[in-house]
């Protein structure tokens, strides 16, 4: 869902479908499980911070995992234009959208 093949961008979690939502934790889960500790996602992923945030928290609260024991990593774009402020912006925005 995360690349939305077309439709409208997803901005707000009740856009998401909630089977595609609900495989993710399933695959995140299965994941975790095997030993991976490392989730990447970026900016340019469609909604992918925001369906990855949602579906860590589930893991969270179910406690599948701890937060302290995973690598989140995310990254965005930056040009020689991007100013330091504009950059912090787009991080601070980023991490919260990641929950």
């Amino acid at each position: 869902q995360s690349w939305n093949r077309g439709g409208k961008p997803i901005k707000k979690p009740e856009q998401l479908d909630k089977e595609c939502q609900d495989n993710l934790v399933d695959i995140l889960r299965h994941a975790i499980h095997c030993g991976v500790n490392h989730i990447e996602t970026a900016l340019m992923y469609g909604c992918s911070e925001m369906q990855i945030g949602l579906a860590l928290k589930v893991l969270f609260d179910e406690g599948v995992c701890r937060r302290e024991d995973l690598i989140i990593q995310t990254k965005g774009p930056i040009s020689s234009s991007t100013s330091k402020s504009d950059f912090k912006s787009m991080i601070i925005q980023q991490l919260k959208t990641l929950g």
